[in-house]
Protein backbone atom coordinates (compact mmCIF):
# COMPACT_ATOMS: atom_id res chain seq x y z
CA UNK A 1 0.00 0.00 0.00
CA UNK A 2 1.40 3.40 -0.96
CA UNK A 3 2.28 5.94 1.75
CA UNK A 4 -0.53 8.35 0.81
CA UNK A 5 -3.09 5.57 1.21
CA UNK A 6 -1.58 4.57 4.54
CA UNK A 7 -1.84 8.17 5.66
CA UNK A 8 -5.48 8.33 4.53
CA UNK A 9 -6.35 5.13 6.41
CA UNK A 10 -4.56 6.41 9.52
CA UNK A 11 -6.57 9.66 9.41
CA UNK A 12 -9.79 7.68 9.10
CA UNK A 13 -8.74 5.65 12.13
CA UNK A 14 -8.14 8.78 14.21
CA UNK A 15 -11.43 10.29 13.05
CA UNK A 16 -13.22 7.10 14.01
CA UNK A 17 -11.67 7.24 17.50
CA UNK A 18 -12.72 10.85 17.94
CA UNK A 19 -16.25 10.18 16.76
CA UNK A 20 -16.54 7.11 18.96
CA UNK A 21 -15.46 9.19 21.96
CA UNK A 22 -18.11 11.76 21.10
CA UNK A 23 -20.76 9.11 20.41
CA UNK A 24 -20.23 7.40 23.77
CA UNK A 25 -20.12 10.12 26.40
CA UNK A 26 -20.58 9.23 30.04
CA UNK A 27 -23.18 11.15 31.98
CA UNK A 28 -22.29 11.75 35.61
CA UNK A 29 -25.08 12.95 37.90
CA UNK A 30 -24.07 14.69 41.12
CA UNK A 31 -26.63 15.23 43.88
CA UNK A 32 -26.55 16.98 47.24
CA UNK A 33 -29.08 17.33 50.06
CA UNK A 34 -28.85 20.75 51.75
CA UNK A 35 -31.25 19.99 54.61
CA UNK A 36 -28.55 20.31 57.34
CA UNK A 37 -27.73 23.88 56.31
CA UNK A 38 -31.11 25.00 55.01
CA UNK A 39 -31.52 27.68 57.68
CA UNK A 40 -28.14 29.18 56.73
CA UNK A 41 -28.82 29.54 53.01
CA UNK A 42 -28.65 33.17 51.97
CA UNK A 43 -29.87 32.31 48.47
CA UNK A 44 -31.50 28.92 47.75
CA UNK A 45 -30.59 29.38 44.09
CA UNK A 46 -26.87 29.66 44.86
CA UNK A 47 -26.25 25.93 45.27
CA UNK A 48 -23.69 24.77 42.74
CA UNK A 49 -20.58 22.74 42.15
CA UNK A 50 -17.02 23.71 41.30
CA UNK A 51 -13.80 21.75 41.04
CA UNK A 52 -10.72 21.23 38.96
CA UNK A 53 -9.93 19.76 35.56
CA UNK A 54 -11.80 19.80 32.24
CA UNK A 55 -15.28 19.26 33.69
CA UNK A 56 -15.54 22.00 36.29
CA UNK A 57 -14.05 25.45 36.74
CA UNK A 58 -11.96 25.97 39.85
CA UNK A 59 -13.61 29.23 40.91
CA UNK A 60 -16.76 29.51 38.83
CA UNK A 61 -19.61 27.36 40.07
CA UNK A 62 -22.06 25.52 37.87
CA UNK A 63 -25.51 25.99 39.38
CA UNK A 64 -27.55 22.91 40.22
CA UNK A 65 -31.25 22.27 39.65
CA UNK A 66 -33.45 22.10 42.71
CA UNK A 67 -36.02 19.48 43.63
CA UNK A 68 -37.10 20.20 47.19
CA UNK A 69 -33.97 20.15 49.35
CA UNK A 70 -32.02 18.03 46.86
CA UNK A 71 -30.01 19.65 44.09
CA UNK A 72 -28.63 17.84 41.06
CA UNK A 73 -26.45 18.45 38.02
CA UNK A 74 -25.50 16.29 35.05
CA UNK A 75 -21.97 16.44 33.66
CA UNK A 76 -21.03 14.97 30.29
CA UNK A 77 -17.73 13.15 30.58
CA UNK A 78 -15.66 12.26 27.46
CA UNK A 79 -14.59 8.63 27.57
CA UNK A 80 -10.99 9.81 27.36
CA UNK A 81 -11.31 10.85 31.00
CA UNK A 82 -12.37 7.45 32.34
CA UNK A 83 -10.29 6.53 35.38
CA UNK A 84 -9.21 10.13 36.02
CA UNK A 85 -9.64 11.65 39.45
CA UNK A 86 -12.30 14.33 39.87
CA UNK A 87 -12.11 16.57 42.91
CA UNK A 88 -15.07 18.86 43.38
CA UNK A 89 -17.01 20.77 45.99
CA UNK A 90 -20.65 21.61 46.43
CA UNK A 91 -20.89 25.29 47.31
CA UNK A 92 -23.62 27.48 48.79
CA UNK A 93 -23.80 31.14 49.79
CA UNK A 94 -24.30 31.29 53.54
CA UNK A 95 -23.44 34.69 54.99
CA UNK A 96 -20.98 36.58 52.82
CA UNK A 97 -18.23 36.14 50.26
CA UNK A 98 -15.73 34.74 52.74
CA UNK A 99 -18.22 32.46 54.46
CA UNK A 100 -19.53 30.28 51.71
CA UNK A 101 -20.20 26.70 52.62
CA UNK A 102 -18.14 24.07 50.85
CA UNK A 103 -18.54 20.32 50.83
CA UNK A 104 -15.63 18.46 49.26
CA UNK A 105 -15.89 15.20 47.34
CA UNK A 106 -13.57 13.05 45.25
CA UNK A 107 -14.21 10.18 42.83
CA UNK A 108 -12.55 8.24 40.05
CA UNK A 109 -14.52 8.86 36.86
CA UNK A 110 -16.46 5.65 36.11
CA UNK A 111 -16.65 3.63 32.90
CA UNK A 112 -20.41 4.06 32.49
CA UNK A 113 -23.07 6.67 33.11
CA UNK A 114 -23.61 6.93 36.83
CA UNK A 115 -25.97 8.62 39.24
CA UNK A 116 -23.95 9.16 42.40
CA UNK A 117 -25.53 8.70 45.84
CA UNK A 118 -26.97 11.83 47.41
CA UNK A 119 -24.33 13.63 49.46
CA UNK A 120 -25.57 15.19 52.68
CA UNK A 121 -24.27 18.75 52.92
CA UNK A 122 -22.26 18.94 55.18
CA UNK A 123 -21.68 15.35 56.23
CA UNK A 124 -18.62 16.30 58.28
CA UNK A 125 -20.42 16.11 61.59
CA UNK A 126 -18.30 16.86 64.63
CA UNK A 127 -18.02 14.77 67.77
CA UNK A 128 -20.54 17.01 69.54
CA UNK A 129 -22.98 17.03 66.62
CA UNK A 130 -22.07 20.35 64.97
CA UNK A 131 -21.19 20.59 61.28
CA UNK A 132 -17.51 21.13 60.50
CA UNK A 133 -16.37 23.03 57.41
CA UNK A 134 -12.94 22.31 55.89
CA UNK A 135 -10.79 25.03 54.36
CA UNK A 136 -12.75 27.16 51.90
CA UNK A 137 -11.13 27.37 48.46
CA UNK A 138 -8.83 30.32 47.82
CA UNK A 139 -10.99 33.32 46.92
CA UNK A 140 -8.12 34.78 44.87
CA UNK A 141 -5.57 33.02 42.66
CA UNK A 142 -3.98 35.92 40.81
CA UNK A 143 -3.41 39.64 41.16
CA UNK A 144 -5.25 42.26 39.10
CA UNK A 145 -8.29 40.03 38.64
CA UNK A 146 -11.98 40.64 39.28
CA UNK A 147 -11.83 38.13 42.15
CA UNK A 148 -9.03 40.05 43.84
CA UNK A 149 -10.76 43.38 43.27
CA UNK A 150 -13.96 42.05 44.86
CA UNK A 151 -12.14 40.91 48.01
CA UNK A 152 -10.05 44.07 48.32
CA UNK A 153 -13.18 46.22 47.95
CA UNK A 154 -14.65 44.81 51.15
CA UNK A 155 -14.33 47.07 54.20
CA UNK A 156 -11.74 45.66 56.57
CA UNK A 157 -13.19 44.18 59.76
CA UNK A 158 -10.62 41.55 60.68
CA UNK A 159 -11.04 38.05 62.02
CA UNK A 160 -14.10 38.04 64.28
CA UNK A 161 -16.42 35.58 65.99
CA UNK A 162 -19.62 37.21 64.77
CA UNK A 163 -18.76 39.71 62.02
CA UNK A 164 -18.25 42.60 64.47
CA UNK A 165 -14.80 43.52 65.78
CA UNK A 166 -14.60 43.74 69.56
CA UNK A 167 -13.55 47.22 70.66
CA UNK A 168 -10.98 48.53 73.15
CA UNK A 169 -8.63 45.55 72.91
CA UNK A 170 -5.62 47.41 71.52
CA UNK A 171 -4.24 50.82 72.44
CA UNK A 172 -1.34 53.04 71.48
CA UNK A 173 1.19 52.98 74.30
CA UNK A 174 4.89 52.81 74.99
CA UNK A 175 6.32 49.33 75.39
CA UNK A 176 9.73 50.55 76.53
CA UNK A 177 11.48 48.56 73.80
CA UNK A 178 12.82 50.84 71.04
CA UNK A 179 12.60 49.91 67.37
CA UNK A 180 15.33 52.28 66.21
CA UNK A 181 17.57 49.46 64.97
CA UNK A 182 14.76 48.13 62.74
CA UNK A 183 14.24 51.62 61.36
CA UNK A 184 17.96 52.01 60.66
CA UNK A 185 18.16 48.61 58.95
CA UNK A 186 15.23 49.53 56.70
CA UNK A 187 16.73 52.93 55.86
CA UNK A 188 20.07 51.33 54.97
CA UNK A 189 18.36 48.93 52.60
CA UNK A 190 16.23 51.62 50.96
CA UNK A 191 19.35 53.76 50.50
CA UNK A 192 21.04 50.82 48.75
CA UNK A 193 18.11 50.49 46.34
CA UNK A 194 18.15 52.34 43.05
CA UNK A 195 15.48 55.05 42.61
CA UNK A 196 13.53 52.62 40.43
CA UNK A 197 13.72 49.90 43.08
CA UNK A 198 12.57 52.29 45.82
CA UNK A 199 9.62 53.34 43.70
CA UNK A 200 8.78 49.72 42.89
CA UNK A 201 8.92 48.55 46.51
CA UNK A 202 7.37 51.45 48.47
CA UNK A 203 3.64 51.96 49.05
CA UNK A 204 1.50 54.14 51.28
CA UNK A 205 0.82 53.04 54.85
CA UNK A 206 -2.89 52.53 54.06
CA UNK A 207 -2.29 50.86 50.70
CA UNK A 208 -4.18 47.67 49.79
CA UNK A 209 -0.77 46.14 49.11
CA UNK A 210 -0.76 45.04 52.76
CA UNK A 211 -3.52 42.57 51.91
CA UNK A 212 -1.93 41.28 48.69
CA UNK A 213 0.13 38.43 50.06
CA UNK A 214 -0.30 34.80 49.12
CA UNK A 215 1.06 31.34 49.73
CA UNK A 216 0.89 30.05 46.17
CA UNK A 217 3.98 30.44 44.02
CA UNK A 218 2.11 31.52 40.87
CA UNK A 219 0.69 34.71 42.39
CA UNK A 220 2.42 37.72 40.76
CA UNK A 221 3.92 39.84 43.52
CA UNK A 222 4.88 43.49 43.81
CA UNK A 223 8.10 44.78 45.33
CA UNK A 224 11.66 43.60 44.80
CA UNK A 225 12.49 39.90 44.64
CA UNK A 226 15.57 38.61 46.44
CA UNK A 227 16.66 37.22 43.07
CA UNK A 228 16.57 40.79 41.67
CA UNK A 229 18.82 42.21 44.39
CA UNK A 230 22.56 42.65 44.42
CA UNK A 231 24.58 40.71 46.97
CA UNK A 232 24.82 43.83 49.14
CA UNK A 233 21.07 44.42 48.96
CA UNK A 234 20.32 40.80 49.92
CA UNK A 235 22.66 41.07 52.89
CA UNK A 236 20.93 44.27 54.00
CA UNK A 237 17.55 42.54 53.63
CA UNK A 238 18.63 39.81 56.01
CA UNK A 239 19.96 42.45 58.40
CA UNK A 240 16.43 43.91 58.41
CA UNK A 241 15.01 40.44 59.15
CA UNK A 242 17.60 39.89 61.89
CA UNK A 243 16.66 43.21 63.54
CA UNK A 244 12.93 42.46 63.32
CA UNK A 245 12.82 38.77 64.24
CA UNK A 246 14.17 36.68 67.08
CA UNK A 247 17.14 34.39 66.29
CA UNK A 248 14.64 31.52 66.28
CA UNK A 249 12.28 33.37 63.94
CA UNK A 250 15.15 34.23 61.60
CA UNK A 251 16.30 30.60 61.55
CA UNK A 252 12.79 29.38 60.78
CA UNK A 253 12.65 31.86 57.91
CA UNK A 254 15.97 30.63 56.52
CA UNK A 255 14.90 26.99 56.95
CA UNK A 256 11.70 27.56 54.99
CA UNK A 257 13.71 29.18 52.20
CA UNK A 258 16.14 26.24 52.19
CA UNK A 259 13.20 23.82 52.07
CA UNK A 260 12.00 25.58 48.92
CA UNK A 261 15.28 24.72 47.20
CA UNK A 262 14.82 21.09 48.23
CA UNK A 263 11.20 21.12 47.04
CA UNK A 264 12.38 22.47 43.70
CA UNK A 265 14.97 19.68 43.43
CA UNK A 266 12.44 16.95 44.22
CA UNK A 267 9.82 18.43 41.89
CA UNK A 268 12.20 18.61 38.94
CA UNK A 269 13.46 15.11 39.65
CA UNK A 270 9.93 13.67 39.75
CA UNK A 271 8.98 15.19 36.42
CA UNK A 272 5.45 15.71 37.77
CA UNK A 273 5.61 19.52 37.92
CA UNK A 274 6.34 21.79 34.98
CA UNK A 275 9.03 24.46 34.87
CA UNK A 276 6.30 27.11 34.81
CA UNK A 277 5.90 26.33 38.53
CA UNK A 278 9.34 25.11 39.62
CA UNK A 279 10.92 28.30 38.28
CA UNK A 280 8.80 30.21 40.81
CA UNK A 281 10.09 28.45 43.93
CA UNK A 282 13.47 28.56 45.64
CA UNK A 283 15.29 30.37 48.44
CA UNK A 284 15.38 33.67 46.54
CA UNK A 285 11.78 33.76 45.27
CA UNK A 286 10.57 36.18 47.95
CA UNK A 287 9.50 39.77 47.42
CA UNK A 288 9.99 42.67 49.82
CA UNK A 289 7.77 45.73 50.04
CA UNK A 290 7.60 48.72 52.39
CA UNK A 291 4.45 50.46 53.52
CA UNK A 292 5.07 54.02 54.64
CA UNK A 293 8.54 55.43 55.32
CA UNK A 294 10.74 54.17 58.19
CA UNK A 295 10.11 56.54 61.08
CA UNK A 296 10.49 56.86 64.83
CA UNK A 297 7.06 58.46 65.23
CA UNK A 298 4.93 57.71 62.16
CA UNK A 299 3.50 54.26 61.31
CA UNK A 300 5.34 52.15 58.76
CA UNK A 301 6.10 48.53 58.03
CA UNK A 302 7.41 45.90 55.68
CA UNK A 303 6.18 42.71 54.06
CA UNK A 304 8.11 39.66 52.88
CA UNK A 305 6.03 37.44 50.63
CA UNK A 306 6.50 34.21 48.70
CA UNK A 307 5.67 30.52 48.59
CA UNK A 308 5.25 29.12 52.12
CA UNK A 309 6.36 32.37 53.77
CA UNK A 310 4.56 35.70 54.27
CA UNK A 311 5.45 38.10 57.08
CA UNK A 312 3.60 41.38 57.66
CA UNK A 313 5.48 43.65 60.08
CA UNK A 314 3.88 46.89 61.32
CA UNK A 315 5.66 49.45 63.53
CA UNK A 316 4.29 52.48 65.37
CA UNK A 317 6.81 54.06 67.73
CA UNK A 318 8.02 51.17 69.87
CA UNK A 319 4.96 48.98 69.22
CA UNK A 320 5.11 46.05 66.80
CA UNK A 321 2.41 43.90 65.20
CA UNK A 322 3.72 40.89 63.26
CA UNK A 323 0.55 39.50 61.73
CA UNK A 324 -0.68 38.04 59.52
CA UNK A 325 2.25 35.64 59.44
CA UNK A 326 2.05 32.57 57.23
CA UNK A 327 4.71 29.87 57.39
CA UNK A 328 4.65 26.46 55.75
CA UNK A 329 6.73 23.82 54.02
CA UNK A 330 6.52 20.81 51.75
CA UNK A 331 8.26 18.54 52.64
CA UNK A 332 9.27 19.14 56.27
CA UNK A 333 12.64 17.37 56.27
CA UNK A 334 15.69 17.65 53.98
CA UNK A 335 17.20 14.22 53.40
CA UNK A 336 20.14 15.17 51.16
CA UNK A 337 22.23 17.99 49.83
CA UNK A 338 23.93 20.99 51.47
CA UNK A 339 20.98 21.60 53.83
CA UNK A 340 20.57 17.96 54.87
CA UNK A 341 19.01 17.54 58.31
CA UNK A 342 16.81 20.65 58.37
CA UNK A 343 13.38 19.91 59.81
CA UNK A 344 10.62 22.50 59.85
CA UNK A 345 7.83 22.97 62.42
CA UNK A 346 9.13 20.26 64.72
CA UNK A 347 8.24 22.15 67.89
CA UNK A 348 4.89 23.41 66.63
CA UNK A 349 3.93 19.83 65.80
CA UNK A 350 5.36 18.27 68.96
CA UNK A 351 3.98 20.80 71.45
CA UNK A 352 0.53 20.74 69.87
CA UNK A 353 0.37 16.94 70.02
CA UNK A 354 1.62 16.89 73.62
CA UNK A 355 -1.09 19.33 74.70
CA UNK A 356 -3.80 17.26 73.03
CA UNK A 357 -2.39 14.03 74.46
CA UNK A 358 -2.46 15.53 77.97
CA UNK A 359 -6.25 15.93 77.87
CA UNK A 360 -8.47 13.48 79.70
CA UNK A 361 -11.41 11.81 77.97
CA UNK A 362 -13.90 14.50 78.93
CA UNK A 363 -11.57 17.31 77.82
CA UNK A 364 -10.86 15.58 74.51
CA UNK A 365 -14.55 15.26 73.77
CA UNK A 366 -14.81 19.05 74.10
CA UNK A 367 -11.65 19.76 72.13
CA UNK A 368 -12.05 17.35 69.20
CA UNK A 369 -14.14 18.84 66.42
CA UNK A 370 -13.66 15.84 64.16
CA UNK A 371 -11.82 12.62 64.93
CA UNK A 372 -10.49 12.11 61.40
CA UNK A 373 -8.42 14.41 59.18
CA UNK A 374 -9.75 14.03 55.64
CA UNK A 375 -9.28 17.56 54.33
CA UNK A 376 -7.31 20.76 54.79
CA UNK A 377 -8.80 22.82 57.61
CA UNK A 378 -6.90 26.15 57.73
CA UNK A 379 -9.46 28.96 57.72
CA UNK A 380 -7.51 32.23 57.69
CA UNK A 381 -4.91 32.05 54.94
CA UNK A 382 -4.48 34.63 52.16
CA UNK A 383 -7.38 36.94 51.28
CA UNK A 384 -9.43 35.77 54.26
CA UNK A 385 -8.84 38.86 56.39
CA UNK A 386 -12.53 39.16 57.34
CA UNK A 387 -13.19 35.52 58.21
CA UNK A 388 -15.91 34.90 60.78
CA UNK A 389 -14.87 32.12 63.17
CA UNK A 390 -16.83 31.40 66.35
CA UNK A 391 -14.91 29.99 69.29
CA UNK A 392 -14.89 26.19 69.21
CA UNK A 393 -13.25 23.45 71.24
CA UNK A 394 -12.36 23.78 74.89
CA UNK A 395 -11.82 27.04 76.80
CA UNK A 396 -8.58 27.39 78.76
CA UNK A 397 -10.64 27.69 81.93
CA UNK A 398 -11.45 23.98 81.64
CA UNK A 399 -7.75 23.06 81.50
CA UNK A 400 -5.72 22.41 84.62
CA UNK A 401 -2.77 24.67 85.48
CA UNK A 402 -0.22 22.39 83.81
CA UNK A 403 -2.26 22.22 80.62
CA UNK A 404 -2.71 25.98 80.63
CA UNK A 405 1.06 26.36 80.81
CA UNK A 406 1.39 23.92 77.90
CA UNK A 407 -1.07 26.06 75.94
CA UNK A 408 0.97 29.18 76.66
CA UNK A 409 4.22 27.41 75.74
CA UNK A 410 2.68 26.38 72.43
CA UNK A 411 1.47 29.93 71.80
CA UNK A 412 4.90 31.30 72.69
CA UNK A 413 6.45 29.07 70.00
CA UNK A 414 4.66 31.18 67.39
CA UNK A 415 4.76 34.58 69.08
CA UNK A 416 8.47 34.04 69.74
CA UNK A 417 9.27 34.43 66.06
CA UNK A 418 9.32 38.19 66.63
CA UNK A 419 12.15 39.79 68.61
CA UNK A 420 12.21 38.71 72.23
CA UNK A 421 11.17 41.97 73.91
CA UNK A 422 8.13 42.51 71.70
CA UNK A 423 7.22 38.83 71.93
CA UNK A 424 7.10 39.34 75.69
CA UNK A 425 4.73 42.27 75.26
CA UNK A 426 2.48 40.17 73.04
CA UNK A 427 2.49 37.25 75.49
CA UNK A 428 1.37 39.59 78.29
CA UNK A 429 -1.57 40.48 76.07
CA UNK A 430 -2.27 36.79 75.41
CA UNK A 431 -2.10 35.87 79.10
CA UNK A 432 -4.49 38.69 80.01
CA UNK A 433 -7.09 36.90 77.88
CA UNK A 434 -6.20 33.35 78.87
CA UNK A 435 -9.68 32.62 80.23
CA UNK A 436 -11.09 33.59 76.81
CA UNK A 437 -8.66 31.38 74.89
CA UNK A 438 -9.97 28.27 73.13
CA UNK A 439 -8.14 25.19 71.84
CA UNK A 440 -9.62 22.91 69.19
CA UNK A 441 -8.44 19.82 67.31
CA UNK A 442 -9.20 17.82 64.17
CA UNK A 443 -7.65 14.39 63.73
CA UNK A 444 -7.12 10.96 65.19
CA UNK A 445 -5.38 10.36 68.50
CA UNK A 446 -2.44 8.54 66.88
CA UNK A 447 1.24 9.50 66.95
CA UNK A 448 1.59 9.31 63.16
CA UNK A 449 -1.78 10.75 62.10
CA UNK A 450 -2.17 14.16 60.42
CA UNK A 451 -3.98 16.78 62.47
CA UNK A 452 -5.14 20.37 62.70
CA UNK A 453 -5.29 22.58 65.77
CA UNK A 454 -6.41 26.11 66.48
CA UNK A 455 -5.70 28.50 69.35
CA UNK A 456 -8.20 31.34 69.39
CA UNK A 457 -8.71 34.29 71.71
CA UNK A 458 -9.74 37.94 71.31
CA UNK A 459 -6.10 38.90 70.67
CA UNK A 460 -4.53 35.95 68.87
CA UNK A 461 -5.44 33.22 66.40
CA UNK A 462 -3.04 30.39 65.57
CA UNK A 463 -3.66 27.59 63.08
CA UNK A 464 -1.53 24.51 62.43
CA UNK A 465 -2.63 22.27 59.56
CA UNK A 466 -1.23 19.08 58.06
CA UNK A 467 -2.24 19.57 54.43
CA UNK A 468 -2.66 17.44 51.36
CA UNK A 469 0.42 17.38 49.11
CA UNK A 470 0.66 19.87 46.27
CA UNK A 471 4.00 19.19 44.60
CA UNK A 472 5.05 15.84 46.03
CA UNK A 473 2.62 13.03 45.26
CA UNK A 474 2.21 10.30 42.68
CA UNK A 475 -0.29 11.54 40.09
CA UNK A 476 -0.97 7.97 38.98
CA UNK A 477 -2.64 7.25 42.30
CA UNK A 478 -5.70 8.63 44.07
CA UNK A 479 -4.94 11.84 45.90
CA UNK A 480 -3.83 10.85 49.44
CA UNK A 481 -5.38 13.72 51.40
CA UNK A 482 -3.57 15.38 54.33
CA UNK A 483 -0.04 14.18 55.07
CA UNK A 484 2.40 15.08 57.82
CA UNK A 485 5.12 16.24 55.45
CA UNK A 486 3.13 19.26 54.21
CA UNK A 487 2.42 21.86 56.91
CA UNK A 488 0.76 25.27 56.94
CA UNK A 489 0.69 27.63 59.93
CA UNK A 490 -1.03 30.99 60.30
CA UNK A 491 -0.87 33.60 63.07
CA UNK A 492 -3.46 36.39 63.16
CA UNK A 493 -4.45 39.27 65.42
CA UNK A 494 -8.27 39.12 65.52
CA UNK A 495 -10.71 41.97 66.00
CA UNK A 496 -9.20 44.36 63.52
CA UNK A 497 -5.49 44.57 64.40
CA UNK A 498 -3.88 42.46 61.68
CA UNK A 499 -1.40 44.70 59.84
CA UNK A 500 -1.60 46.95 62.93
CA UNK A 501 -4.85 48.30 61.49
CA UNK A 502 -6.47 49.23 64.79
CA UNK A 503 -3.35 51.04 66.02
CA UNK A 504 -3.11 52.80 62.66
CA UNK A 505 -6.76 53.88 62.89
CA UNK A 506 -6.22 55.35 66.35
CA UNK A 507 -3.07 57.15 65.23
CA UNK A 508 -4.73 58.69 62.18
CA UNK A 509 -7.77 59.79 64.18
CA UNK A 510 -5.55 61.45 66.78
CA UNK A 511 -2.79 62.99 64.67
CA UNK A 512 -4.10 63.28 61.11
CA UNK A 513 -7.83 63.81 61.56
CA UNK A 514 -7.99 66.99 59.46
CA UNK A 515 -5.59 65.98 56.70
Amino acid sequence: MKPKYLYFVFCLFLLNLACRSQRNPIVLTLRVDVTPILDQLQDPNSVGVLGEGPLLARYKRKLMKRNGNIYAIRLTVPDTLIGRRLTYAFVVDTFNLENRGYHYRQILLPERSTVLPVALFNDLVGTTGEHILPSPPMPVRQTNTSEEAAVLAQPYTGITTNGQARENLFSIRSTGFPTQDIQQAAESLLTAFTPEQRSQSTFGIEDKEWHKWHNIETYRRQGIGLYEMSEVQRELTFQLLAASLSPRGLQKTRDIMAMEDYLKLLSIRSGEVGSNRTDLIGHDRYHLTFMGQPSATEPWGWQLDGHHLAINYFILGDQVVMTPTFMGSEPNYIEEGPDQGIRTFEQEEKLGWELYRSLNESQRSRTTLLDRKLYNFAQTEAFKDNRTLPYVGIPAGELNSRQQEQLLTLTREYVGNMREEHAGVKMEEVEAHLEETWFSWVGEARDDAPFYYRIHSPVILIEFDHQGPVFLWDRKRLYPGPVRKHIHTVVRTPNGNDYGKDLLRQHLETHHKHE
